[in-house]
């Protein structure tokens, strides 16, 4: 993606969006996006003299929308995290659907409003992006191990996300609705990962050894932490507070978002803020 684009200068900051939501969407996960390809992006705009902020903030918030798709590492702990406060698995889905792309949405206006905003700026100073200093390699054609690891990606996304979206959009068909209860993503990752280290496609030591075992052990303490407090009452008192008039109505979305920045900025999004807020949001719906 990178190679085919390296004549579009000032657009490669989009570029580097696309390919962060690509690679983190099918499962590497916002970590480890940002940890082969911010340098890569960073290196590439300093060859083409442009805004280097604009590639940094192209591949967080690239890394963090192809995290949240439905089928990737946040989008799931969403959808299990609904589950557990009692919507169907079909709601579930479609609200981490509109989670997605909501976020995919106001992301990509942001990196095109300030990539208008840098090469304006540029233009007025009279500097030009240097396409012809850019280099990139020509990949080499995928071998066997890579086109089998695409094609389980394929039969993974066709077999646990087409059917949910289709279920979403027509809920009316049946078909769909059975389709999407009776797949379960978690074990279909499984048995495809399976597939894929029978046939040899990487070393399995070093991919198991990349799992980020931390953030997945963080997230399922916070979760019977939440537990806990929802037994307790502790989500219903707060979101009763919120509902019984300390704030204005219109505040209340305000509120709850610099409280998430706040709690976010000390601690995990995915493996705090989300589980300890969610639970908030259907009491001040009722």
């Amino acid at each position: 993606m990178l190679h085919r684009s390296r004549g579009l200068a000032w657009g490669l900051a989009v570029v580097f969006f696309v390919t962060a939501v690509v690679v983190a969407g099918l499962g590497a996960g916002f970590y480890a996006v940002m940890v082969f390809l911010a340098p890569a992006a960073l290196v590439i705009c300093s060859q083409v003299k442009i805004e280097p902020l604009l590639a940094g903030l192209a591949v967080i918030v690239g890394a963090q929308v192809g995290s949240n798709l439905m089928t990737s590492l946040n989008g799931i702990v969403f959808r299990g995290l609904f589950q557990k406060l009692g919507y169907s698995e079909s709601r579930a889905f479609g609200i981490s659907f509109a989670i997605f792309v909501a976020y995919l949405v106001l992301t990509l206006l942001v990196i095109v409003v300030m990539t208008l905003y840098f090469r304006r700026k540029a233009i007025r100073r009279g500097e030009q992006a240097r396409r012809e200093d850019l280099v990139v390699a020509e990949p080499e054609p995928f071998d066997g191990h890579q086109q089998v690891t695409l094609l389980l990606i394929g039969i993974f996304l066709l077999l646990a996300l087409v059917p949910s979206i289709l279920h979403v959009l027509f809920s009316h068909v049946d078909v769909f609705g059975s389709w999407a209860t009776n797949v379960d993503p978690p074990l279909l990752s499984i048995v495809l990962a399976v597939v894929a280290m029978l046939c040899g496609t990487a070393d399995s030591h070093r991919v198991i050894a990349r799992v980020p075992w931390g953030i997945l052990i963080m997230i399922s303490g916070m979760g019977m932490l939440i537990q806990v407090a929802v037994a307790a009452g502790t989500i219903t008192q707060i979101a009763n507070w919120l509902g019984d008039g300390h704030l204005p109505t219109y505040l209340v979305p305000v509120f709850l978002a610099l409280v998430a920045a706040v709690i976010t900025a000390f601690s995990s999004y995915i493996g705090v803020t989300a589980p300890a807020l969610f639970p908030v949001v259907p009491t001040l719906g009722r």
